[in-house]
């Protein structure tokens, strides 16, 4: 499984209602649940998400034992911004 390096690729899969989240084994996207079919979970590499986080694209949120980014305003412009 090849790892994610681009932001404008988590920023395309976010908006399409995957969840960028973290279990304590790294940064993957997951699909949104659909019933009876196979998620594929897309790896997502370390550094991207720190150079999100420090451009303010996503804020990360820990709950219990996992954490959740979500995008901010930044971020939903983000892909408009650069090419």
């Amino acid at each position: 499984m090849s790892e994610i390096v681009c932001i404008k690729h988590v920023i395309d899969f976010m908006k399409q209602g995957c969840e960028l989240r973290n279990h304590g084994a790294g940064w993957y996207i997951f699909p949104p649940a659909t019933p009876y079919a196979k998620q594929e979970i897309r790896k997502v590499k370390y550094e991207t998400v720190e150079s999100m986080k420090e451009e303010e694209v996503i804020v990360v949120e820990i709950i219990y034992n996992h954490a959740r980014a979500f995008l901010t305003d930044k971020g939903e412009s983000y892909s408009k911004n650069r090419r």
